[in-house]
């Protein structure tokens, strides 16, 4: 009869969370990393929501507590129209304290079953974490922020090494392969494995490693 319909996050819904895509071109990203990563983990999450804004929603329950709201993807620093900072989130979390609406709420479209979300491990919420803060701008921002705070001559040993060097040679030669590009980020396999994705690659934001089974 024209009202919204929310699930409470959190223990009383049996440790219920999901993430929340406010920016939806990083919605198939996202899931186009996490298959590469943890392919059995992409086909566990079979409950999922499209917004009336146009995100997404991926439903899911822990077998472990989960945390409060998290934004985990950031944009990068901006000027509002009243000259104020600002920065958009693209990707946040709904766990513990949080809400959200669902089907049948007006202009939510559920795929898959409110009563059967999948129950994944506290691991597998972490992955699910780190590949989402995979995609923040905000994090290149702070450290090229401290960068600019220091006097920089380009003579030190640091320096010297990102003039000479390159990602890509680095990688190469420790024993990495590389597998894919997803947009903007390259897909590499680390030493020991063939065609999964140990970590990504961006021009900007540099590499975020997913593996454990790795030094880096």
């Amino acid at each position: 009869n024209g009202h919204q319909v929310a699930l409470v996050a959190g223990s009383v819904s049996g440790n219920l969370a999901c993430l929340d895509f406010d920016r939806p071109e990083l919605f198939r990203p996202y899931l186009d990393t996490l298959e590469s990563v943890d392919p059995g983990l992409r086909n566990k999450l079979t409950s999922w929501q499209e917004t009336p804004s146009g995100g997404y929603h991926l439903l899911f329950r822990c077998s472990g507590p989960v945390a409060g709201n998290l934004k985990l993807a950031m944009s990068s620093r901006y000027q509002d129209e009243n000259g104020k900072p600002k920065q958009d989130v693209f990707i946040e979390t709904r766990g513990e304290g949080g809400y959200f609406l669902v089907d049948p709420s007006r202009g939510y479209v559920l795929h898959g079953s409110i009563e059967e979300i999948p129950i994944i491990s506290p691991e597998e919420r972490d992955l699910l974490h780190s590949i989402a803060r995979a995609f923040d701008e905000g994090q290149q921002e702070q450290q090229q922020s401290c960068l600019d705070q220091r006097t920089i001559d380009g003579n030190r040993p640091g320096d010297r090494f990102n003039q000479e060097n390159d990602w890509q040679t680095l990688l190469e030669s420790e024993g990495w392969t590389f597998i894919k590009a997803v947009g903007d980020q390259q897909h590499w396999c680390r030493p020991g494995k063939s065609g999964c994705t140990s970590a990504t690659l961006h021009p900007e934001k540099g590499l975020f490693v997913f593996s454990s089974s790795t030094p880096l």
